[in-house]
């Protein structure tokens, strides 16, 4: 899967994956040097769920 976009806009992290995916898989996402407390997150227009600072700079699975 490749990126097309990632985006920080107050509590929200906004990105879009530029491949289909046929098959189901998951990604673990990783984001660092937050200032928030939590953070929705949102994969191509879609919100994906809000998530602890912590969470996200451990690591979160996504489904595609």
């Amino acid at each position: 899967c490749r990126f097309d976009t990632v985006e920080v806009e107050g509590n929200a992290i906004r990105f879009s994956l530029r491949d289909v995916v046929h098959s189901a898989r998951k990604i673990l996402l990783k984001f660092g040097d937050l200032m928030s407390d939590s953070y929705r997150v949102i994969m191509n227009g879609t919100s994906r769920g809000e998530y602890s600072r912590k969470q996200l700079e451990e690591g979160i699975e996504i489904q595609l």
